[in-house]
């Protein structure tokens, strides 16, 4: 018997609505990000920021490899352990595993630190502030994971935000307190964050019935790494396709050149973050539930579904993100990283192709075949990897932004051709046309709309257009729905 078809205009008016619920958590940390970007380049010079961006890049890395293990073995077994035992009990062992992690990171960090005492590199001086920061973020990773679980997402949207606005404030006091210096800078961000996962720690800890102690158990610790060590891959892999370029640039082209694409690269991500995170969050458990209410027939109704609003929804930002660059980067960057606003067209395509695919491989968790996601993942990041050894050498930054578009087509591609074997990513494709028609048109609009106010200020000119187009788009989307209200009613 067929599972009863899908109401898909109750579900997207959930849709909606946990999207409005969700986006301060996303919302509040992404401004944040943008204002960091925007003072840090004009306090540093381009040299000193792609020093620090390689940094944060690494550390980000190292973050997922240290916790990323303990965060998907919690979301996976932490409701089984609470319902075997009190959540005191289950608390107490997840907190021991994150106390041996804590532990052996700082016994790394000290043998590296050791190790490269006498070393005169200009990131030798970094080591131990970069240290702390990896600690606090992986603890606040693990540790978040938790409250995560346990569906205690208003505590964890509050401790996201704050500490995104801890993290930037206290790294922007001490620079500007004590020394303009990257290592205040990394030591603030590492405070501002040390403190959310301390609270974040006592609010895991404590419990009606009294305080978990930490235990660490040998049983809970095997289980935790079977697990969560080979959900690593996809996560570490989509970083490394993020980040590895800032890697080969500095090789090739120095700090300066990764600070100016850094810098760009932030802005495009954390902007279109603004919109596109509370996207993709209110998606997952929506296509959870209905796969669970409907059946794996219904699922790529409802995936499709999903995947018709995000491009929607995003079409248009990636032409006024395209046609507005300049204005953007000359609103939010200090005068010497605006050079790279060219990169910034090329960069929100590849970001809005990787956002895409998130829907897209949707059916694959749905089915569990994570595996297959790593691999792709893996795929993925060896050819964006490949790609800037080979490109980036002789046309420096600019080629990255390039590879990484590349490659943010590959990951969608394997994703929608192995997903016909097991829940199929049914591509909106007449939607996807549309989208960008009127985008399209928008941006012709648009175009015509900046020329005329050239003289006027970025702040001004980017506004102006952006309203023109977005009032374009929805006009030519409005239209064509009409239309083919139009044509099922005579049909």
């Amino acid at each position: 018997m067929p599972s009863p078809a899908i109401d898909t205009h109750k579900l997207r008016s959930r849709f909606i609505a946990d999207t409005v619920r969700y986006a301060p958590a996303v919302l509040i940390p992404a401004a944040v990000s943008v204002a960091s970007v925007s003072v840090f380049t004009r306090l540093l010079d381009a040299d000193a920021y792609g020093v620090y961006s390689l940094v944060i890049s690494a550390v980000t890395i190292l973050t997922v490899v240290a916790a990323g293990w303990i965060e998907q073995s919690v979301l996976r077994y932490l409701p089984d352990y609470d319902a075997a035992r009190s959540q005191k009990e289950a608390s107490a062992r997840v907190i021991g595993v994150t106390a041996a992690m804590c532990a052996v990171v700082v016994l790394c960090s000290l043998i590296a630190y050791l190790l490269t005492r006498g070393s005169t590199g200009v990131f030798a001086r970094f080591l131990l502030p970069a240290s702390m920061l990896l600690i606090a973020e992986a603890s606040f990773l693990a540790l978040g994971s938790v409250l995560q679980s346990r569906l205690r997402s208003r505590a964890l949207s509050t401790l996201r935000s704050v500490g995104a606005v801890l993290r930037f404030g206290m790294a922007l006091g001490l620079v500007l307190w004590f020394h303009r210096d990257l290592r205040w800078l990394l030591i603030g961000t590492a405070l501002g964050r040390g403190i959310v996962a301390v609270a974040t720690l006592i609010m895991v800890a404590r419990d009606a019935s009294g305080w978990a102690v930490p235990k660490l158990d040998r049983a809970v610790v095997a289980r935790f790494v079977a697990y969560g060590v080979p959900m690593l891959g996809w996560t570490l892999s989509s970083r490394v396709l993020g980040l590895s370029d800032r890697f080969v640039i500095e090789a090739y082209h120095g700090s300066a050149a990764v600070g100016v694409y850094s810098a760009n690269y932030a802005l495009v991500t954390m902007g279109f973050g603004l919109l596109s995170g509370p996207l993709l969050i209110a998606a997952h458990p929506l296509i959870v539930a209905a796969w669970k209410d409907h059946g794996a027939e219904r699922a790529p109704e409802t995936i499709a579904s999903f995947s018709r609003l995000y491009v929607l929804g995003l079409m248009p930002v990636v032409a006024i993100l395209a046609l507005c660059s300049r204005e953007v980067a000359a609103i939010l960057l200090g005068h010497t990283f605006r050079e790279g606003h060219e990169i910034i067209p090329i960069l929100v395509l590849g970001i809005f192709v990787w956002g895409f695919s998130m829907y897209g491989h949707k059916g694959l968790e749905l089915a569990e075949r994570t595996n297959i996601m790593f691999v792709f993942a893996a795929i993925t990041a060896a050819v964006n990897v490949i790609l800037n050894f080979i490109f980036v050498p002789a046309y420096g930054y600019k080629a990255a932004a390039v590879t990484t578009l590349a490659s943010a087509f590959v990951y969608p591609i394997l994703v929608h051709w192995v997903s016909k074997r097991y829940i199929p990513w049914r591509i909106p494709w007449a939607t996807v046309v549309q989208a960008a028609g009127a985008s399209a048109a928008a941006f012709m609009l648009g175009a015509l709309v900046k020329r005329a106010l050239a003289s006027n200020p970025p702040l001004v000119v980017a506004s102006v257009t952006s309203v023109a187009m977005i009032s374009v788009y929805a006009a030519i989307l409005w239209w064509l729905h009409r239309r083919g209200r139009n044509r099922k009613g005579n049909a």
